[in-house]
């Protein structure tokens, strides 16, 4: 196939996704059970969502407005951090203000870095894509949370010292 032609195949194949996901009556995301309530529901509820409504697009779109900053607390954390090997896989997550979209499944280990990630930059998503995740910011969260775990440590030690 030629440059021309492949390009205008994707234009299209792109244009007829996005009518598929803007159109009220077939919209993937127009029905309520394929609607994520953040406001109600934990960061687990989220991936548990994702994974179980996996579709032929392959994401969840999320308009980044509907969610506080503090959605994703500390208590979150330890039950995120038991999934990041997971291989399961779910759907991506995008940003509505992202132009790219993803051409395969996630995994619930990927989603629980992005997550993380959220958790730490106090906002989720914290990129445009859960897509990319790579294997450095993968080892980078781990450090992260050997380095979180022996400060707390350090500190309930301290605090347990001054008040017996």
């Amino acid at each position: 196939m030629g440059y021309k032609f492949r390009h205008k195949l994707a234009i299209v194949l792109v244009s007829v996704l996005f009518a598929l996901i803007l159109m009220p009556d077939t919209s993937l995301y127009s029905q309520k059970q394929n609607e994520f309530d953040f406001k109600s529901s934990s960061p687990e509820e989220f991936i548990e969502f994702l994974k179980d409504h996996i579709h032929p697009l392959g994401f969840y779109p999320i308009d980044d407005a509907q969610i506080d900053n503090d959605w994703i607390k500390e208590e979150h954390i330890p039950k995120l951090m038991e999934l990041i090997d997971s291989k399961e896989p779910c759907l991506n997550v995008v940003s509505m203000y992202s132009s790219t979209l993803p051409f395969k499944l996630s995994t619930v280990g990927n989603e629980a870095i992005f997550l993380i990630q959220g958790f730490r930059k106090n906002r989720y998503p914290p990129q445009l894509t859960s897509m990319n995740i790579s294997s450095s910011e993968k080892e980078e969260i781990l450090k992260w949370w050997q380095d979180r775990q022996k400060q707390n440590k350090q500190l309930h030690k301290i605090d347990t010292e001054n008040n017996p």
